[in-house]
């Protein structure tokens, strides 16, 4: 008596070729875009801010990572061409917004 061995894998199953969209997700927030978003809300009458009142509002949490962060993109923001000098360092953690 014959008897039939057991295959080791099954039939596969053929599927028509299709395409992985990009996966649509959370858009990436830098720090200079939370920067330029509460900047208005920290700007005193002579259009003067301190560096430590964006810390403070940026970095509830006391992250010395964070606070490096907000400081080196502020930094950035005044050598940014973009903005054409909008930001310009007044003193010792102190800048001024330039109304253009």
């Amino acid at each position: 008596m014959e008897v039939q061995s057991p295959q080791a894998k099954p039939w596969l199953v053929r599927l028509e070729a299709f395409r992985i969209g990009v996966r649509l997700g959370p858009e990436h927030v830098t720090v200079r875009d939370e920067i330029l978003a509460v900047l208005r809300e920290r700007v005193d009458e002579n259009g003067e801010f301190r560096v430590r009142d964006l810390v403070v509002r940026l970095n509830p949490d006391e992250d010395l990572r964070r606070q490096w962060a907000v400081e080196k993109a502020l930094m950035r923001l005044c050598a940014d061409e973009e903005l054409a000098g909008a930001l310009v360092r007044v003193g010792l953690g102190r800048y001024r917004v330039v109304k253009s």
